[in-house]
């Protein structure tokens, strides 16, 4: 039986997805979501998994396509 692949697109990515997505490091994905430029799906809290929104990721993915 073939692999079943999961074709839904992320809802959000952890810190580490979203550096390796956004070709950065992890410290500046941090300075992104502290700017503004990337929002978080949960809030920042010791001990709290961090997500960072999906939609945010790809408008800069987007951005970076089109300049």
């Amino acid at each position: 039986m073939p692999a079943v692949t999961n074709t839904v697109p992320h809802r959000a990515y952890t810190r580490e997805e979203a550096a390796d997505l956004l070709r950065v490091s992890k410290t500046t994905i941090l300075r992104m979501l502290d700017s503004g430029e990337l929002k978080s799906t949960r809030p920042r809290k010791k001990g709290r998994p961090l997500r960072i929104s999906a939609g945010s990721v790809h408008r800069i993915l987007d951005a970076d396509e089109n300049s």
